[in-house]
């Protein structure tokens, strides 16, 4: 459980942070990727 809490406080910071700055899309992609696969890693 500990591991989706931890993941989701990352994806929560990314999307602050992404509000922040401007990612093409492909960089948001990898993000969203990465972010996926640490919480079904």
């Amino acid at each position: 459980m500990h591991e989706y809490v931890t993941a989701f406080e990352i994806a929560e910071a990314e999307a602050i942070r992404r509000r922040h700055s401007d990612f093409s899309a492909d960089e948001q992609q990898r993000m969203a990727r990465a972010i996926v696969g640490m919480i079904e890693g």
